[in-house]
């Protein structure tokens, strides 16, 4: 199912061991405290502080690992590894002891510290896979290994009783054939003639209909940390544990619209289909509500009228412009949208108020919006790609 490859020093470097089975007291293979960096193969490892599976821990997933940290280097003491199947994780957390109270079934990572459940859990148990349970939102604190059909009925025994800030499933390795390639290999295994390369998958630039839009926020910027795929409107981002968490996104398909307040409030920014590294300072970790733009946006059309009603001078508008380039800047009062959805601008670099007026939409004032006068920049947002 796995190994883990033990290293002396930091970078692989100096003496090392191959270990494919748990062992209780690295003494025996003379490598108490001596670990500095590892490589996994297969399924995930937890590292102890002590003997007998005791004391800190350690999670070491698939992939080379080139130095354990400093709270860990040199004071691992035995190794597990992690058995169960990791593919479909279950766990169902209690809000009081003995599995009573509010509860919550849970098959993803989980920053509980961006919802409502931060801090009460008291009990669980584990339908499937093994979880890395966390004192703080960032992983960091008591941790506690939560296996497979384990019923814990008091956290006060794992001292994480009302502390539990974040959670998730331990990834799944590659599943290795008899000599100890890898089944998804290209490579065809000498050692075990019965093993044949895995099939290639489909092309992943191959989307379904069902995925035509779709955004994924990311705790960190660059597309770092936590991820949460969202395919549909959600008022209050509490409510998956993502409230003013997300620093970055990637859109695919149709246009979202973030904004820094639950039902759809506030300041808000728009994201069209790409990869978006950084919300920017204002908008970052701020973000508490999602909204798709679902109208077909490629033949958009708005009116513009200079007085309120829809009366005085107007103009039709069926791209990007900028107002302020021309006679029209601060003059218009009120809007009807033919086709598609248009982000209207107090200033011409796109900044200052800001309005997203969607098709069908018809604004008899712009006083109502605070921007009588003011509208000097306005554009379509851009249609995603149909699959």
């Amino acid at each position: 199912m796995g190994k883990i490859i033990i290293y002396e020093h930091a970078n692989f470097r100096g003496v090392s061991r191959e270990i494919t089975s748990d062992i209780s007291n690295l003494g025996r293979l003379d490598f108490n405290d001596i670990i500095s960096s590892v490589k996994v193969i297969g399924q995930p490892w937890v590292a102890y502080e002590h003997i007998n599976y005791s004391g800190r821990l350690m999670v070491l997933e698939e992939g080379e690992h080139n130095y354990v940290g400093r709270s860990m280097n040199d004071t691992i003491s035995s190794l597990q590894m992690i058995t169960e199947d990791l593919h479909n994780p279950q766990i169902t957390l209690y809000e009081h002891p003995n599995y009573q109270g509010k509860s919550r079934v849970i098959r993803e990572a989980t920053n509980l510290a961006a919802g409502f459940d931060n801090d009460i859990m008291s009990s669980h148990k584990v339908q499937r896979g093994a979880w890395l349970l966390c004192e703080h939102s960032d992983g960091s604190g008591i941790q506690y290994i939560a296996r497979e059909k384990d019923n814990l009925p008091h956290y006060s025994a794992i001292y994480l009783n009302d502390k539990l800030s974040f959670l998730r499933p331990l990834r799944p390795g590659q599943q290795l054939c008899p000599g100890g390639i890898a089944l998804s290999s290209p490579q065809p295994c000498s050692w075990h003639p019965g093993c044949h390369p895995a099939p290639r998958g489909r092309n992943s630039n191959s989307r379904s209909p069902a995925e035509m839009g779709r955004i994924i926020l990311y705790e960190h910027t660059n597309f770092q940390g936590l991820s949460k795929e969202f395919t549909s409107d959600i008022a209050n981002l509490r409510d998956a544990d993502w409230n003013d968490l997300a620093s970055s996104a990637k859109v695919i398909g149709q246009p979202w619209v973030l904004y820094e307040h639950s039902n759809y409030g506030g300041r808000f920014l728009v994201l069209e289909e790409g990869d978006h590294s950084f919300f920017g300072t204002k908008l970052n970790n701020k973000i508490s509500s999602l909204q798709m733009i679902t109208e077909d946006l490629s033949n958009p059309e708005i009116t513009l009228y200079e007085h309120a009603n829809y009366q005085g001078k107007s103009r039709v508008v069926r791209e990007a412009t900028n107002l302020a380039a021309g006679h029209d800047n601060d003059i218009m009062t009120s809007h009807k949208v033919q086709r598609g959805v248009w982000l209207l601008c107090e200033h011409s670099d796109g900044s200052g108020i800001q309005y997203l007026a969607r098709e069908r939409e018809n604004l008899p004032n712009y006083k109502a919006i605070n921007f009588n006068d003011k509208l000097s920049f306005l554009r379509p947002l851009r249609a995603g790609r149909s699959y």
